[in-house]
């Protein structure tokens, strides 16, 4: 089916329509062609049936007649003399459709009929009367078996009727020839149907004159016999197929009298013929119709295409760079809406790709800028003689407002955290700041660590003018007495986690003896000091609130006490610095999961040792 994947749109669409319309049409005409086919067949059959019922009405309508004018002239027949007395012999003679009656008896020595008188109109042939006496032996079983029988002379229109009188050994059979009957009439002329009258065990007893089908006589017979055993009411009808193949729609009525059938018979190919005019008819119409659509398809596919090939153009321009092209619009449909989308999106992307060339060169400088400001940051350990500084930190943006450093001065080291408001470049700028100021601390080791946060305030209040503030905490380790002095402004206090076994919580102490404003908050601000003595293995905690404030997916925050719990398990596991450290990364990565990091997380902490 490869082709047909690669043919053009125009030709997919045409395609799809013709073979769609094309289904539909055959679809709806085979459709109304068998349902008009059934209703024919039906509408056939019921006129068959109606056909039968009525001529089995009339049949016995003028049998019973009949019947009883044979039974009239019978009263005058004397059984001795074989004759009949004058009267009935005068009211014989009136009788116009009688020609002839042959009176049969029973010898009591036998079971077959024989004559015994008969009475012979003048009109009657010889010949004629010669087949009457033939027939009469064909008819002799039936006469006994039935109280009336009918037979039609062949090649004529004239027909038998046998009656029956009395019951014992010695009762009489009478066969009248009769020249004229109205119900010959279903038998003599052509018709839609050919009409038989049949006797129950399957024989004719009268056929048609003139045939309409050409069915022979034995294939008629053999369908004949074949719907009698089906037969299980006095009438019906029913669809039959001879040994040929031929179709034929047979009706029977029962005429209610000798058992007699009648039963009309159709070929199902000859009611059919309408249908096939029909069809021929219906064909041409659809292929009219069927010839319609194809050029509609046609039309409409190269109408819809030429919009879509101008789009297709259009789409070749943009990947080639010219975002200003655009399309006409032909049309409020869908694709004078998808054109209208189309140039929407084009102007769109025109702009899009300038506000990218945009953002990509600031990616680059935010970028160049977190390299620059990666080198605020001190070296992540320090081992020395009686200290040790290990730390972690993790910006959640390309520029970080979150900054700690460490540096030696002299027989003092200084350490300090701080975490500027918001993120970003202005939040990177205050950290500059307070970068640059402790470069500029560093060369006055003297000074008071009051002095200092003074300086760190000024630096951050010029730099900011009050709009970005930074909470803070300085301290500074005397290596030669292990006395640590600080100061806060409004930064988390930091723990002091002390050498002890069994550590729990509750000998974890924060510094937070003094505090102060933000630095940058007022440039006169004013810092007070405190101090406490490290004993050798005695740790502090620095962290920003990065640490604590922490969430995960479901917006649950980390908090302090999962993280004071997580410095007490490494303490009392005697773990090092570094598995420390690596500990607590490790929570908060668990802690985290895959949710998107909303602010920096800066720790470290700084341990007393032995001097070797």
């Amino acid at each position: 089916m490869k082709w047909l994947r690669d043919l053009s749109l125009k030709y997919k669409l045409t395609l799809l329509l013709v073979v769609l319309t094309g289904t539909m049409l055959v679809a709806y005409g085979l459709t109304v062609l068998r349902e008009f086919e059934r209703d024919k067949i039906a509408y056939v059959l019921d006129s068959s049936l109606a056909y039968s019922r009525s001529a089995a009405l009339q049949i016995r309508a003028e049998v019973n007649y009949l019947s009883d004018r044979v039974k009239f002239l019978m009263d005058g027949f004397d059984l001795h003399k074989n004759g009949f007395n004058r009267l009935s012999e005068s009211n014989y003679q009136k009788e116009n459709q009688f020609e002839a009656i042959l009176v049969l008896s029973r010898k009591a020595s036998g079971d077959q009929f024989l004559i015994e008188s008969f009475l012979k109109k003048n009109s009657v042939e010889i010949d004629e009367f010669e087949k009457i006496k033939e027939v009469s032996k064909i008819l002799s079983s039936s006469v006994f078996e039935n109280e009336i029988a009918v037979y039609q002379m062949p090649g004529k229109s004239k027909w038998l009727l046998g009656l029956r009188f009395g019951k014992d050994e010695e009762s009489l059979a009478v066969i009248s020839s009769l020249n004229f009957s109205h119900f010959l009439g279903f038998f003599e002329s052509a018709q839609m149907q050919d009409t038989y009258l049949v006797s129950q065990t399957g024989s004719l007893v009268m056929s048609p004159s003139v045939k309409t089908y050409n069915s022979s006589s034995d294939e008629i017979l053999e369908s004949i016999q074949a719907v009698l055993k089906k037969m299980k009411s006095p009438e019906g009808v029913f669809r039959h197929q001879t040994s040929k193949g031929e179709k034929l729609l047979v009706s029977m009525a029962s005429v209610g009298l000798g058992h007699l059938v009648v039963v009309s018979i159709v070929s199902e190919s000859a009611a059919l013929d309408s249908v096939k005019a029909i069809m021929l008819k219906s064909v041409i119409f659809l292929a009219f119709l069927f010839c319609v659509t194809v050029c509609l398809s046609v039309l409409a596919s190269l109408s819809l295409t030429s919009s879509l090939k101008r789009l297709l153009s259009a789409t070749h321009e943009i990947g080639n760079g010219n975002f200003a092209v655009s399309v006409d619009i032909v049309g409020n449909d869908e694709v004078g809406a998808l054109s209208v989308g189309f140039n929407s999106m084009a102007k769109e992307i025109e702009r899009l790709m300038i506000e990218t060339a945009e953002k990509v060169r600031m990616e680059g400088e935010l970028k160049t800028a977190q390299i620059v400001q990666a080198t605020l940051f001190p070296k992540d350990h320090l081992v020395e003689r009686g200290l040790e500084i290990r730390g972690f930190y993790k910006p959640a943006n390309e520029c970080s407002g979150d900054w700690w450093y460490y540096t030696r001065m002299g027989h003092r080291t200084l350490i300090c955290i701080g975490d500027a408001t918001g993120h970003g470049v202005a939040a990177a700028l205050i950290t500059s700041a307070a970068r640059s100021a402790a470069s500029v601390i560093e060369r006055f080791p003297d000074i008071s660590l009051g002095e200092m946060m003074s300086l760190f305030n000024q630096a951050i209040y010029d730099t900011a003018n009050g709009l970005v503030m930074m909470t803070f905490f300085l301290g500074i380790y005397d290596h030669q007495t292990g006395l640590l002095t600080y100061s806060r402004a409004s930064h988390d206090p930091p723990f002091l986690l002390p050498n002890k076994e069994g550590l729990t919580k509750n000998d974890i102490r924060s510094l937070n003896h003094v505090n102060g404003p933000r630095l940058g908050q007022s440039r006169d601000g004013r810092y007070e000091t405190a101090e406490i003595v490290l004993e050798v293995d005695d740790r502090i905690v620095l962290f920003t609130d990065g640490v604590t404030e922490l969430t995960n997916k479901t917006g649950k925050k980390w908090g302090e006490r999962p993280f004071i719990k997580c410095l007490v398990d490494c303490s009392n596991k005697k773990m090092s610095l570094m598995e420390t450290v690596g500990h607590i990364e490790s929570e908060l990565k668990s802690f985290r999961g895959d949710s998107v990091l909303t602010d920096d997380i800066t720790y470290f902490i700084v341990s007393r040792s032995k001097v070797s």
